[in-house]
């Protein structure tokens, strides 16, 4: 289900930290992290990553 996702938008978010199975989402084109205050750290991004945003993202 999760394989085919193409935009990612977690903007405004809550989260600490994103999953290392991140990496396996090849069909992942944009991710957005934007005010994404409490995240510590992103891990590897699959390769097709085409744009990202994490603008006010404490990292």
């Amino acid at each position: 289900m999760l394989s085919s996702l193409k935009d990612l938008s977690m903007c405004h978010s809550s989260v600490r930290s994103l999953p290392e199975s991140i990496k396996h989402l090849s069909w992942l084109k944009y991710l957005n992290l934007s005010n994404c205050e409490r995240l510590q750290s992103i891990p590897e991004l699959p390769s097709s990553i085409l744009g990202s945003d994490i603008v006010r993202t404490l990292l």
